[in-house]
């Protein structure tokens, strides 16, 4: 009787190791935004599907397609900066929500501050005889790659709720606006603002 008992006992408890050991999603979040700061967008995107509401698929391809210009570089460099920490997980049958904090640099900030000094420059140099569009515009990308590659670059710390579904016994984030706007430091809020 008692090897029936310690038979059944250790069949339980490995089904329970067995069960509780699939995958969870916060371990999704955490590749994900992994990927994400290591800039590895192309990983990055296995963890996570449009929603109805947001396509992340013109994000990934704008990166691929840049990926050797400055600007991106920079974004890239800018991004590993971000860092995370899961507060809580709520998984209700398909479906999980994983609360998290995200700490990124405020892109949002940065360019609301650049457009005014770009809008400066542009009226300063209006009405000058070397008014050089190609010039202007060089130096706004200097003054935005200084702006982000700046060792105080301000931080925006943000709690979001990823939210995730489970497809082929894997978790899997669905991209929504809130998620974007927080690893991106605020820019999509801000091109909002400005009615893009």
């Amino acid at each position: 009787m008692k090897k029936i008992i310690s038979f059944l006992l250790i069949a339980i408890l490995t089904m329970l190791t067995v069960a509780c050991s699939g995958p969870k999603p916060e371990n999704t979040v955490k590749s994900f935004l992994d990927s994400y700061k290591s800039g590895n967008f192309t990983e990055a995107m296995n963890y996570i599907i449009d929603s109805e509401n947001f396509s992340m698929e013109k994000i990934k391809k704008d990166f691929e397609e840049k990926e050797d210009e400055k600007l991106t570089k920079a974004f890239i460099k800018t991004f590993s900066k971000l860092k995370y920490n899961i507060i809580n997980t709520k998984i209700e049958n398909d479906t999980a929500v994983v609360e998290t904090e995200i700490t990124v640099p405020n892109l949002g900030k940065v360019t609301r501050e650049l457009i005014q000094e770009a809008f400066t420059l542009a009226l300063s140099n209006a009405f000058s005889e070397n008014n050089n569009q190609d010039k202007m515009d060089s130096m706004i990308e200097t003054m935005f790659l200084d702006k982000i590659n700046s060792e105080d670059i301000p931080m925006v710390k943000k709690n979001v709720n990823i939210h995730l579904v489970k497809q082929d016994n894997s978790w899997i984030i669905k991209a929504d606006e809130d998620l974007v706007n927080a690893i991106t430091g605020n820019l999509i809020e801000m091109a909002k603002a400005f009615g893009n």
